[in-house]
C-alpha cells in the first residue's frame, strides 16, 4: 500500500482516475491536515510531496512527521530533512557544474548577476512573473509593478539568470522526466515558440518522433539521476532544457501534474503518453506491493 500525504491531493487522484484506476485499492491520497501531532505513521509506504508548496509552519510539521516514519523505520519517499529547495537545488546544481546560470533571492541580489534575468517565486510552480529584464533599471521596474503582497513577500521572490536552450530557429524544449521510487522514467518533451513553456504549441510529425526518440533512448539518464540524488528527491518530475549537448535544470517539482487527462493531449501525443503513464503506473504498483525493496531499488 502507497500513502501519499500531499496540499493537492487531487493530484495524484487525477492520474489514478484517467490513468490507473486499478491502483486505486492501492494507493490512498491523503491531505496534511490530517496529519496532527500525535498521529501515528500509516502503514505501508508513505510518499511525501509538496515541500516547495509549504510555508515554513507546515514544512516543520511535516519534517516532525517523516521524524516519526523514521523512528518506527517505515518505509518513505522524499524526506524532507534530505530535500533541497528550488534556491538550494539551483545553486547547487551551479556548483556541481550542472547548470551554467545562477539563482538569487530578492533581498540578496549579488552584484555580479548576469543579464538577463527573470522573476519567480520561490515556491509555485507557476512559472515566471516576469518578462525578461535586461538591466538593474528594468528590475527595478518589474518589482514595483508586482502586487502589494508579492512586494512584502521578498524572500520568496526568485532573481535567475536567463539561460537560453532554444535552437537555431527559436524552438525550444522543455524535456521532464518522473522518478518513482528506484526508477526513472522520461516523461515528454515539449516544443514551444515560448520561453517559458508549460504546454506543447508546436505538435508536428517531426516534434513526435523527435519526442518518440527521447523516450526511447532517454539519453540524460545518468545526469538526471545525479539531479534527483542532489535535490533529495525519490518521488516527482525534473523539467530542463539542454543547451550545448549539457541538460539545464529548472526545477523539480514534488507533486506534478502525472500524465495530463486523454481529453487535453494532442491526438498526434496520445500513444506516447499512454505508454508513459503505463510506465508510472507499473511502478508505483511495484511500490505498493514490493514496499522497501522496490522503494530503494536502483536504476538499471
Amino acid at each position: 500500500m502507497i500513502h501519499f500525504f500531499a496540499l493537492e491531493p487531487e493530484v495524484v487522484g487525477d492520474f489514478l482516475d484517467s490513468w490507473a484506476p486499478g491502483l486505486r485499492g492501492l494507493v490512498d491520497v491523503r491531505r496534511y491536515s490530517r496529519l496532527f501531532p500525535d498521529a501515528a505513521p500509516a502503514e505501508g509506504l508513505c510518499v511525501l510531496v509538496d515541500f516547495e508548496r509549504m510555508n515554513r509552519w507546515r514544512f516543520q510539521r511535516t519534517l516532525g512527521f517523516a521524524g516519526k516514519l523514521r523512528t518506527a523505520n517505515r518505509a518513505m519517499l522524499n524526506d524532507p530533512a534530505r530535500w533541497k529547495s528550488r534556491l538550494d537545488l539551483l545553486n547547487t546544481l551551479r556548483e556541481r557544474g550542472i547548470n551554467r546560470f545562477r539563482a538569487f533571492r530578492l533581498d540578496a541580489l549579488d552584484a555580479g548577476v548576469r543579464f538577463p534575468v527573470f522573476l519567480r517565486s520561490a515556491r509555485d510552480h507557476r512559472g515566471a512573473v516576469s518578462g525578461l529584464l535586461h538591466s538593474r533599471e528594468e528590475l527595478e521596474r518589474a518589482v514595483s509593478a508586482l502586487s502589494l503582497k508579492q512586494r512584502l513577500r521578498k524572500r520568496r521572490l526568485l532573481v535567475i539568470e536567463y539561460c537560453d536552450c532554444s535552437d537555431e530557429d527559436g524552438l525550444f524544449r522543455k524535456y521532464s522526466a518522473m522518478k518513482v521510487g528506484g526508477t526513472i522514467i522520461p516523461r515528454h518533451v515539449l516544443f514551444s515558440r515560448k520561453w517559458v513553456t508549460k504546454k506543447p504549441d508546436v505538435v508536428s510529425d517531426a516534434t513526435v518522433e523527435e519526442e518518440r526518440d527521447f523516450l526511447q533512448r532517454f539519453p540524460h539518464r545518468e545526469q538526471i539521476e545525479e539531479v534527483f540524488r542532489v535535490g533529495g528527491v525519490e518521488y516527482g518530475r525534473v523539467d530542463y532544457g539542454v543547451k550545448d549537448g549539457r541538460v539545464q535544470v529548472w526545477e523539480i517539482n514534488t507533486n506534478p501534474v502525472v500524465v495530463p487527462r486523454r481529453d487535453t493531449l494532442d491526438p498526434k501525443r496520445l500513444e506516447l503518453q499512454s505508454r508513459s503513464a503505463e510506465q508510472i503506473a507499473e511502478a508505483l504498483r511495484a511500490l505498493a506491493t514490493g514496499s522497501r525493496s522496490a522503494a530503494h531499488r536502483r536504476v538499471t
